[in-house]
């Protein structure tokens, strides 16, 4: 087997991360269908977290090594020029898209909460709105936040991760 690159293991990590914490909500959601248990409403709820914190930590994660690999001191500033300058504005804007994201769950409402409000109904993720309490009012997994990191949003920020490699030649 061949030698996998830090870069390769950032983007194997949340995969193998979420896919446990998968496992451990199905249980959860399967206890809650014969009784109303606080301890799996907790659990769901601690499930819901670890993914937002997996997310975190991805795109953190990400930012390091662009900074360790390319001696860059602002790595997402410089990280966005190289994709617009291979003709990749697309990229560059999707990656934005989750970069911001996720600087709204680890700061909240500010700058990038205000950016992404803008362009809210376009996002490929659920935002809250101003004053808005739930995503889904009654979903008892549901932690507080204003970015919904459940779903397809690790998975995507995987992706994007894995194309910019291949965009910029990171092995």
């Amino acid at each position: 087997m061949a030698a996998v690159s830090n870069f390769e293991h950032l983007t194997r990590a949340p995969h193998m991360l979420s896919s446990l914490v998968e496992e451990v909500y199905d249980q959860y959601v399967v206890n809650l269908q014969t009784g109303a248990s606080t301890v799996d409403v907790n659990g769901l709820r601690t499930c819901s977290m670890a993914i937002t914190i997996i997310a975190a930590g991805v795109i953190g994660t990400f930012e390091g090594m662009l900074q360790q690999h390319f001696m860059w001191g602002d790595a997402y500033t410089e990280l966005d020029k190289v994709l617009r300058h291979k003709g990749r504005d697309d990229l560059a804007d999707r990656f934005l898209d989750y970069r911001l994201g996720v600087n709204v769950l680890k700061h909240g409402v500010g700058r990038s909460y205000d950016t992404l409000l803008t362009r809210r109904a376009a996002l490929p993720f659920v935002m809250k709105g101003k004053g808005e309490a739930f995503f889904n009012e009654g979903d008892v997994s549901e932690v507080g936040g204003l970015v919904d990191t459940r779903g397809p949003f690790i998975q995507h920020c995987v992706e994007i991760i894995n194309e910019i490699r291949c965009v910029i030649g990171l092995e």
